[in-house]
């Protein structure tokens, strides 16, 4: 009986009187005559195609099979170590712009319209004592611009303007959780679960990988080079809040 072990070039077939051969892996099971003794015999099919895996195996170059040169006509291989997150070098991500770019608008309306509330409430105590209340304005009009600046600066992807947006939104859920312990009812209790769910969501954007990405210094010149608008408008964050806004207004009106 022959033993079929595998060579670099295929089967490896020894015969009962000793004489060797080499046979393609393709003819392993195939009856062959012996060019030694002439006996016909029979290459082991089960045992050539098990130690033939293991052999190829074994003499494959570290590297695996990669190393090989592949044909011209196969299919590219498909990249395993992209994501479908993953960002291509020197391409912008719009969405999570579009999700800062909102952000900021909100901050920068925040601070508009605190300002001119604070101005008409100093203009109409024109003449009235007002005088203890001034530098309490002043301390609150500063805070006011300053947010109208974070937002600015934030729409221009400045990362101590991320950090700050991110202080902002934490103290806002911890308004919100002192007001619940102040004056416990359905209103306030609506109104922690709004903050929870707005300012969490700001966290957690500006947090992630891919945002913390746009807050480089190579990025700013890409958006720079690109010249495209940011679509702002697409962003959940421009329209939630808005939402939220008449929610309240109409829970106010209709007082809970």
């Amino acid at each position: 009986m022959a033993t079929a072990m595998t060579g670099s070039d295929g089967v490896l077939v020894t015969c009962t009187c000793g004489v060797r051969a080499n046979v393609p892996p393709r003819f392993a099971g195939r009856r062959f005559r012996c060019r030694g003794c002439g006996r016909v015999q029979r290459a082991g099919q089960q045992r050539a195609a098990l130690r033939g895996g293991t052999a190829r195996a074994q003499a494959e170059p570290r590297g695996g099979a990669s190393d090989r040169p592949r044909s011209p006509y196969a299919p590219p291989k498909a990249d395993l170590t992209a994501t479908a997150s993953a960002r291509a070098p020197g391409q912008r991500d719009l969405d999570y712009e579009a999700h800062v770019a909102a952000m900021a608008i909100w901050l920068r309306v925040a601070g508009l319209i605190g300002m001119f509330g604070l101005g008409a409430v100093v203009l109409a105590g024109v003449g009235a004592r007002v005088a203890a209340w001034v530098l309490p304005m002043m301390v609150l009009f500063g805070v006011l611009a300053g947010f109208f600046v974070v937002g600015r600066s934030l729409a221009r992807y400045r990362g101590w303007a991320r950090w700050v947006a991110i202080g902002l939104a934490g103290l806002a859920v911890l308004g919100s959780v002192s007001n619940v312990v102040t004056v416990l009812r359905a209103s306030t209790l609506l109104g922690l679960a709004m903050s929870l769910g707005w300012n969490g969501a700001q966290i957690a954007v500006l947090q992630s990988g891919r945002c913390q990405a746009l807050f480089t210094a190579s990025y700013r010149d890409l958006v720079e080079r690109d010249g495209r608008k940011v679509p702002y408008w697409r962003s959940p964050f421009l329209w939630v809040p808005l939402a939220l806004i008449v929610l309240s207004f109409g829970l106010a009106l209709v007082g809970l």
